[in-house]
């Protein structure tokens, strides 16, 4: 009889534990995919706020350098820009107000002659609004990307640059670069360099793991500061690899990738302008809640299966006593009619 006890609870236990694990596995795979389809949005929410920064950082520049070559280039005779001493007359004060106002690294003009004259710290350092720069510090502006690029544009167009480390702040920059034309001839091109500091400020407060990037996959603004580069041409592998798998994905389509450690991690990113904006997240991260909440269920299936084990034999022990009166009854009986016992059974 205590076999048949034992064997009915495990039986039945065993039919509800195959079903507790069978619920437990579909109610993992279906949370783990409302949590992953929860942090996309999150995480895409996070990438939108910091897009938006980074595309009102630029803009915001372009408006800059276009409302100083209004206000101080646009009504100048070409004659002010025939040479850089009359360029350097003419726009001296005006250079230093607008980059002391504007809070702006550098401001400067370019020649065509590849002289320049330039309002920024070295002209500070000799207590001048601004200097000229050239032929006696072995300079030429038309060996400079930003001047090259900006003398290819047609009136009005901008040239950004790609980030770049001022030596003195350490700090990332970027040049911002106008043609300026007079007569359908170049006679310069006016240049503001800009530190990223502003945007680094607004960046490093937004949720999530965020990262801007340029061309050259060099981040210039993020809330982990381990990611930006603090030496020029600095570049971080991992960023290479985002940024490669980000070319065959449209913005905001979320993307996976695995680091030379082996950990995983879920990507969003989205183009900013002439930059990259992306968030990464390990999987690992996302997904602890779910297997922390899988191993309390499966802890709390094997105590309870235990537990209505020894229940269940219990419950059965006490519904099956009865049985073992008949069954001593029915043999009584059944050996008085085979004249095994003379001895009648007792009623049960």
């Amino acid at each position: 009889m205590n076999s048949i006890k034992i064997k009915v609870s495990l039986i039945a236990n065993f039919i509800a534990i195959v079903c507790l694990l069978i619920l437990g596995i579909v109610t993992f795979i279906y949370v783990k995919q409302v949590v992953l389809d929860e942090a996309i949005e999150e995480e895409t929410n996070y990438i939108r706020t910091a897009n938006a920064l980074v595309v009102n950082f630029d803009k915001g520049n372009q408006g800059i350098i276009v409302r100083i070559k209004d206000s101080i280039l646009t009504q100048k005779d070409i004659g002010v820009f025939n040479s850089i001493e009359s360029i350097q007359a003419e726009f001296d004060n005006a250079l230093y107000e607008v980059r002391n106002s504007l809070g702006l690294l550098g401001v400067y003009i370019a020649h065509p002659s590849g002289e320049i004259v330039v309002s920024n710290d070295s002209s500070d350092a000799i207590n001048a609004h601004s200097m000229v720069f050239g032929k006696k510090q072995n300079y030429d502006a038309r060996t400079r990307s930003w001047y090259q690029e900006a003398s290819k544009l047609e009136d009005g167009k901008i040239y950004t640059s790609d980030s770049y480390i001022d030596a003195a702040s350490g700090e990332h920059v970027f040049t911002y670069a106008m043609p300026i034309y007079k007569e359908n001839k170049l006679v310069g091109i006016l240049g503001i360099d800009v530190l990223s500091s502003t945007l680094q400020e607004q960046i490093k407060t937004t949720p999530g793991r965020v990262f801007a990037f340029d061309a050259n996959t060099q981040v210039f603004a993020s809330n982990d500061p381990t990611l930006i580069g603090g030496k020029e041409g600095e570049i971080n592998p991992a960023i290479k690899t985002v940024s490669e798998l980000f070319k065959s994905h449209k913005d905001y389509e979320p993307f996976y990738y695995t680091r030379d450690d082996g950990e995983e991690r879920f990507v969003i990113c989205s183009k900013a302008s002439a930059y990259s904006v992306c968030i990464a997240e390990s999987i690992d991260d996302i997904e602890a809640p779910i297997v922390k909440i899988a191993w309390i269920q499966a802890t709390i299936v094997i105590f309870t299966s235990i537990a209505s084990i020894i229940l269940l034999y219990f419950v059965i022990s006490h519904l099956l006593k009865p049985l073992s009166s008949i069954q001593n009854g029915l043999s009584g009986f059944f050996s008085y009619l085979n004249h095994e016992s003379k001895n009648a059974p007792k009623p049960i």
